[in-house]
């Protein structure tokens, strides 16, 4: 890996939840940002990213958070957590790959791979081998990450965002494999 040990990968405790609030709106807004009616994006944000909505993520025991910082600063996180895939696939996954995000400015130096891989551990402590998430059919980056490391197409959902309906792929892999 590329960077320094100043990356730190850790569980997000109760304590973390007004910065997971800020850095989850932030890299929401920098990931679909133009790419959705404004009202919309600031909708979801406003109802997903919330102090109290984080609050409860991360007090949740269907949901494991990981928080990446670089210099003492959270720069991405991911969840997992409990959640059957859309029975549409046909396929038996318990767990979903909920969300994972890193500032662009740490993309592309194994932290992305990193932080993955701490979710395939997330995963396999929940006597899981398997994973599964939800990816905007026109996140054409994220995609070729998730397939880069592993994860196959095995159908697709709705996602709301505000008055939008918009396709994700599903997309499942072996937590093993990252």
């Amino acid at each position: 890996m590329s960077f320094s040990a100043e990356i730190v990968v850790r569980n997000g405790e109760r304590g973390d939840a007004a910065g997971l609030s800020k850095v989850g709106a932030r890299l929401f807004r920098q990931t679909y940002q133009g790419k959705m009616p404004s009202i919309d994006l600031e909708s979801y944000v406003a109802e997903d990213f919330n102090l109290e909505q984080q609050l409860a993520e991360l007090q949740d025991p269907n949901v494991t958070t990981l928080l990446v910082e670089k210099a003492g600063e959270i720069v991405g996180y991911a969840q997992v957590r409990q959640n059957p895939i859309p029975a549409s696939t046909g396929l038996n996954v318990a767990i979903e790959l909920w969300r994972i995000y890193l500032e662009r400015s740490s993309q592309g130096l194994g932290i992305g791979k990193l932080l993955l891989s701490r979710a395939g551990e997330a995963v396999r402590s929940r006597s899981e081998d398997q994973v599964w998430l939800g990816v905007w059919e026109r996140n054409l980056g994220a995609i070729s990450f998730y397939e880069k490391h592993g994860f196959h197409i095995a159908g697709s959902q709705k996602f709301n965002i505000g008055a939008e309906v918009h396709n994700d792929l599903v997309m499942v892999g072996s937590a093993g494999a990252f």
